[in-house]
Parts: structure tokens; sequence; C-alpha cells
């Protein structure tokens, strides 16, 4: 290790030189901060708009939440409906075919009768009947 020896002067111009060089890194540490701080204000804005468009988002998603809900109940009102008017329906058509059946069988016992057919074999041959598996009763020929 060498010891340098200054002389007076050339001290002066050392320390110069070593405070004009704190000087400039203090001046660019000044500018490395005040970009960190931009930067940080910029990040927190961007924090704030996401932040914003987050709960923006949420509401959408609890408004369409609560629309979805709504629009289930009414398919189930109208489901619910639907069935219970196919069901008058087939009550109606299954009444209509009762009847239907009873006036056939009726007419074809006043047709025997009236023409005065010995057999009534022959008249309840055209008015025999079974009942289908599902329940529905119908006219055998």
């Amino acid at each position: 290790m060498s010891v340098k020896y200054f002389t007076r002067q050339s001290f002066v111009l050392f320390v110069a030189d070593e405070i004009n060089d704190l000087t400039d890194q203090l001046g660019e540490s000044g500018r490395r901060v005040m970009e960190i701080e931009k930067g940080c204000k910029r990040l927190e804005m961007e924090r704030d708009q996401v932040h914003a468009t987050l709960e923006e988002t949420e509401a959408l998603v609890g408004q369409e939440q609560g629309k979805l809900q709504r629009l289930q109940v009414e398919l189930s009102n109208a489901k619910t409906e639907t069935e219970r008017r196919l069901a008058e329906k087939d009550e109606e058509m299954e009444n209509v075919r009762s009847v239907t059946v009873g006036i056939y069988i009726y007419t074809i016992h006043r047709v025997c009768a009236t023409l005065s057919i010995p057999d009534m074999k022959y008249c309840r041959s055209y008015t025999t009947f079974a009942t289908t598996p599902s329940g529905q009763m119908v006219m055998l020929l």
C-alpha cells in the first residue's frame, strides 16, 4: 500500500473533484427517486382503475345473476303452466274420446234395434274394446 501525499492545492482539487462526483451522484439519485415516485403514482392510478373496473364488473355480475334467477323462475312457472294445460287438454281429449265411444256404441245399438237384427252378437262385435298399456281404451273392429 502506498500512501499519497497531497499538497494543499492538490488536496483542495481532489476534494473538489470528490464533491463534484458526489454532487453528480446525488443528482442522479434524485432523478432516480423522482422516476420511482412517478412510477409509483402511475401504478397507484392503474391500481385504482383496476379496482374501479373490478367493482363495476362485480355489480354487473350481480345484475346478471339477478336476471338469471328471474328468468329461471319465469321458466319454471311457464313449464308448470304448460304441464297443467297439457294435463287439462289430455283430460279433455279423454273425455271427448269416452263420449265419442259412448255415442258410437249407442248408435250401433240403436241401428241394430232399428233394423231388428235378431242376433245382438253381430252388433256387439262392432263394440269390442281393449285397453292399451297406457290406459287408453281403443275400439277393436
